[in-house]
C-alpha cells in the first residue's frame, strides 16, 4: 500500500517529468511544417512520401498529448458543477479559440492584399489556400468552426476544430474513465473509433462530424496514459526499450510504408499511430536519458511556442512563395528562407496572442470559481 509520502513523491515525480510533453509537442510541430513544405509540389515524389505522413502523425500526438496535459488538471475530481464547467470552457476558449480567431484574420487580411491566383506548377492543396478569399462565406465558416472549407485560407485549423469540440465533452469523458477504469475507456474509445467511421462513410464527410467522433478515441488514450503510467516505474530499462523502438515503428508505419510501395488505410494507420504515439509518451516518460536529451534549451523554446507554430507557419510560407515567386526564385530556396522567418512570427504571435490570451482566460476562470458555487452537478 502506498504511504502518503510515496504519493506525494510520485506526484512530484510526474510534475517534474511533464515538461517532455510540451517539447515533443514542439518537435511534433515542426514536421507539420516539413509535411506542409512536402505538400507544395505536385505529383509524386520519393521526397512527398517520406514526409507528407509526419503532419497527420504529429495531430495524433498532439491529441494524445492534450488529453494527457487535461487529465492531469481534472485528477481530483469526481464530479463537476456547471460552475466548474464553465470556468473549464473559458480556458480552454482563450487557450485555442481566440489565437485561432487571430491567425485566420491575418491569413484573410495577408490573401487579400496578395489576391493569389495559384501556381499551376504547384499542387492542388498549395493552390486551394489563399486563392478564393473574396468570399466571405469561407471566412464565416472559419470563425464558426463549421469545418466546412477548412484547407482555404489556413489549412491547419481542422485539428484545432476537432480538438476544441472534443474539449467541450472532456470532462465526461474523463469522469466516465475514471469511475470504468481501462476496460469502460477501452469500449469509449472502440465506440467512437467505430462510430465516426460510420458517420464518415455513411452519413456525411461534411464539417468534420465524423472526424471529430473518431478522433475522440485518442483524447480518451491519452486520459487511460495519465491514469495508468505512474504504474510502469515497475518496468525494466529493457522493457522500456522494448517499447520505445516499436512504438517509433508504428509511429513512422506509413513513411516505412511508402518507402516499399505498400499502400496503407488511413483509418487503420491512425490507430497504429495512436499506439505508437502512446508507447513514445511511456518511453519519454520513464527514460532518463530522453528527457535529458529534452531539456536543450532549443527544445524548451519550441515547446513553449509550438501552437504558435503551428498557427502561424502557413500563413507565413504560403504568402511568401507567391511573393518570391514573382522574382524566379526556387520553391525549395524561398521555403528555406521561411524557417526562421516563421519562427520570428510564431514567437511575435506567442507573445502577443497566445500568452496574453492563456493568461486572461486563467483569470477569468479564477473569477468564475471564486464565485459562491451553486451545488448543482453536471456529473
Amino acid at each position: 500500500m502506498r504511504t502518503r509520502h510515496d504519493k506525494l513523491e510520485g506526484a512530484i515525480r510526474l510534475s517534474n517529468r511533464l515538461f517532455f510533453l510540451d517539447a515533443l509537442r514542439g518537435i511534433a510541430a515542426l514536421t507539420v511544417i516539413i509535411t506542409h513544405f512536402a505538400e507544395t509540389y505536385a505529383g509524386e515524389s520519393l521526397i512527398k512520401g517520406i514526409f507528407q505522413p509526419f503532419g497527420r502523425s504529429a495531430v495524433i500526438l498532439f491529441f494524445l498529448i492534450s488529453g494527457i496535459s487535461l487529465s492531469m488538471s481534472f485528477q481530483k475530481k469526481i464530479s463537476f458543477s456547471w460552475q466548474e464547467y464553465m470556468s473549464y470552457s473559458v480556458r480552454r476558449i482563450f487557450r485555442i479559440y481566440i489565437p485561432f480567431i487571430v491567425a485566420i484574420l491575418i491569413g484573410e487580411g495577408i490573401y487579400l492584399i496578395l489576391q493569389p491566383q495559384g501556381i499551376a506548377e504547384l499542387s492542388k492543396w498549395f493552390n486551394l489556400t489563399g486563392t478564393d478569399t473574396s468570399n466571405f462565406s469561407i471566412l464565416i465558416e472559419n470563425i464558426f468552426m463549421t469545418g466546412n472549407y477548412v484547407n482555404r485560407i489556413n489549412p491547419v485549423i481542422w485539428s484545432l476544430i476537432i480538438e476544441l469540440r472534443i474539449s467541450a465533452i472532456f470532462p465526461l469523458l474523463y469522469l466516465i474513465a475514471k469511475k470504468y477504469g481501462a476496460h469502460g475507456a477501452c469500449l469509449l474509445m472502440f465506440g467512437s473509433l467505430v462510430t465516426g467511421v460510420a458517420i464518415l462513410y455513411s452519413l456525411t464527410p461534411k464539417f468534420l462530424l465524423g472526424q471529430t467522433v473518431f478522433y475522440i478515441a485518442f483524447f480518451v488514450l491519452g486520459i487511460v496514459i495519465s491514469m495508468y503510467w505512474s504504474n510502469s516505474k515497475d518496468m525494466s530499462k529493457r522493457v522500456y526499450y522494448l517499447i520505445g523502438i516499436p512504438s517509433l515503428l508504428l509511429y513512422f508505419h506509413v513513411v516505412i510504408f511508402n518507402l516499399l510501395g505498400i499502400p496503407t488505410f488511413k483509418i487503420i494507420s491512425d490507430v497504429v499511430i495512436g499506439l505508437g504515439s502512446a508507447g513514445i509518451l511511456l518511453f519519454f516518460y520513464e527514460s532518463k536519458m530522453a528527457q535529458k536529451h529534452l531539456t536543450n534549451r532549443m527544445y524548451q523554446v519550441i515547446g513553449k511556442i509550438s501552437f504558435s507554430i503551428y498557427l502561424v507557419h502557413c500563413i507565413v510560407f504560403i504568402p511568401m512563395v507567391y511573393m518570391m515567386q514573382q522574382m524566379k526564385r526556387e520553391v525549395w530556396i524561398i521555403q528555406g528562407i521561411s524557417i526562421p522567418i516563421i519562427f520570428i512570427c510564431a514567437y511575435i504571435f506567442y507573445g502577443i496572442v497566445e500568452y496574453p490570451s492563456k493568461i486572461l482566460g486563467q483569470s477569468l476562470s479564477r473569477k468564475i470559481e471564486s464565485r459562491k458555487r451553486t451545488g448543482v452537478r453536471l456529473y
